[in-house]
């Protein structure tokens, strides 16, 4: 098919005459759109082949290929592997689309059980113990460019050389002296893995039969499984909730305490992160400054109570 542009309308009735051309006479084909804010990102359907059982196809626009193919393949993968995820049926690259299993159910979204959180993070410390160097990762791609601990030395300087002339002098000795503490206290740093990187409530579904599963793997790649435990924070919220996941995490994978340790250095990050952006684009932004500000100022109370 050709890589032309169509609207919304006329792609959903081009990817029904598509599956039609792929499997035959189709009895149903029920579509909705995803979206964040507002912003589309994929259309989905359910359909069916007569006298089969429904399925799901989901597709991007053509310049998204890509996306399609890693979501194909790690779920594939992650299927092998006893993972709960959708059965990966058909990979359509011409187009490009899926075809995978429907799983009848509801997405959770909000309102979320201790049970639900719990299966969560079992999924999630499964999937971050798998390495780039086992069978069927080929198309999983793979972030790795140096230890993780140089990275976030590299990011932390660069950061900080951006932001350091609007710091008052002993103010930047204390961030500085906190993130070497944090650094040695983090010094078995070893958070690679396959990491979802999308893990919001949107992506997991509580299926009919009770189990929980997790969707939309084409953000994966083998890098740093901090991102999502930090992904997994900022969506849970609650300090219960938070507890809940550590406490499932903790006992499912051996090594998830560096993994929290971690965080606090991802959170230091961050804060100084939104310093740079306000002081590169020179956005008056009070609110994110004092943000970015009361974020620090807390990581460094913590570390010197």
């Amino acid at each position: 098919m050709d890589n032309v542009i169509l609207s919304a309308e006329d792609r959903g009735e081009e990817v029904k005459k598509f599956l039609i051309e792929k499997f035959g006479k189709i009895t149903n084909f029920d579509r909705f759109r995803c979206q964040y804010e507002n912003v589309p990102f994929y259309d989905v359907a359910i359909f069916q082949i007569e006298k089969q059982e429904p399925l799901i196809v989901k597709w991007h626009e053509p310049r998204k290929a890509k996306k399609i193919e890693i979501d194909f393949y790690v779920g594939e993968y992650l299927f092998s592997k006893g993972i709960l995820v959708p059965q990966p049926k058909k990979l359509f690259l011409e187009f490009p689309l899926i075809v995978m299993e429907y799983l009848p159910g509801k997405i959770i979204m909000e309102n979320v059980e201790n049970w639900q959180v719990e299966e969560m993070a079992k999924i999630l410390a499964k999937l971050h113990s798998f390495f780039e160097n086992e069978q069927g990762t080929e198309f999983i791609p793979k972030v790795i460019t140096g230890t993780f601990q140089e990275e976030i030395v590299a990011k932390f300087d660069s950061n900080i050389h951006t932001i350091e002339k609007n710091l008052d002098v002993d103010y930047l000795e204390r961030i500085i002296t906190i993130f070497n503490k944090l650094l040695k206290r983090c010094s078995r740093i070893s958070t690679r893995g396959l990491c979802h990187r999308d893990v919001h409530y949107g992506n997991w579904q509580v299926h009919q039969n009770g189990k929980i599963y997790l969707l939309d793997h084409a953000q994966a790649e083998f890098g740093d499984i901090a991102y999502d435990i930090n992904k997994i924070r900022k969506t849970l919220q609650s300090r219960e909730l938070l507890e809940v996941f550590r406490l499932a995490y903790d006992e499912s994978k051996f090594d998830a305490a560096n993994d929290y340790e971690v965080q606090i250095l991802i959170d230091l990050l961050d804060a100084l992160g939104i310093l740079v952006f306000l002081n590169n684009y020179f956005v008056k932004q009070k609110k994110y400054e004092a943000y970015a500000y009361e974020q620090i100022n807390k990581i460094i109370t913590n570390m010197t109570t």
